[in-house]
């Protein structure tokens, strides 16, 4: 079963980088149904599966979708998973979270957003310098959602 999701995972890959997004997006999805059912939702490469169908919706600008699979994976990394994630894994967390925001200022939910990149700001800026263009990027992207906010009072 292993060989099959990794083999649709690798033609969803492929199917990405030659801009066939909707086929990728089939392919991503018959990998995640395997390894989901032989791994569970905890899973590392179950996250990263589901960032990858995550990833593929924002390209397609399918937001809703997008934000729907990103809420199923941030909700799965628990405290207790972070406290005991590599930097490389703390980073790649941080990575889902901003992407959520993205998805959430992408379907107007400026508040949502707000609370997605500070959780980003305080995992990153555990692990890296503040002049990170990473970390910058997000102050930047959270300062917007402030300032959205703002105007709309």
């Amino acid at each position: 079963m292993k060989i099959n999701a990794d083999f649709y995972e690798n033609l969803g890959v492929i199917g990405e980088a030659n801009n066939r997004h909707k086929e990728a997006l089939d392919y991503y999805k018959k990998s995640l149904k395997i390894k989901f059912s032989m791994y569970g939702d905890k899973n590392d490469e179950v996250l990263d599966l589901q960032y990858k169908i995550s990833s593929v919706y924002l390209l397609l600008k399918q937001y809703k979708e997008c934000e729907q699979v990103l809420v199923s994976l941030t909700d799965v990394i628990s405290e207790e998973k972070l406290k005991n994630s590599s930097i490389d894994s703390y980073y790649r967390y941080g990575c889902y979270y901003y992407t959520l925001g993205i998805a959430y200022m992408k379907n107007n939910k400026i508040n949502n957003a707000k609370i997605a990149f500070k959780k980003v700001m305080r995992m990153w800026e555990a692990i890296l310098p503040v002049s990170d263009p990473a970390v910058i990027s997000i102050n930047n992207l959270y300062q917007i959602c402030e300032d959205k906010m703002k105007s709309n009072i």
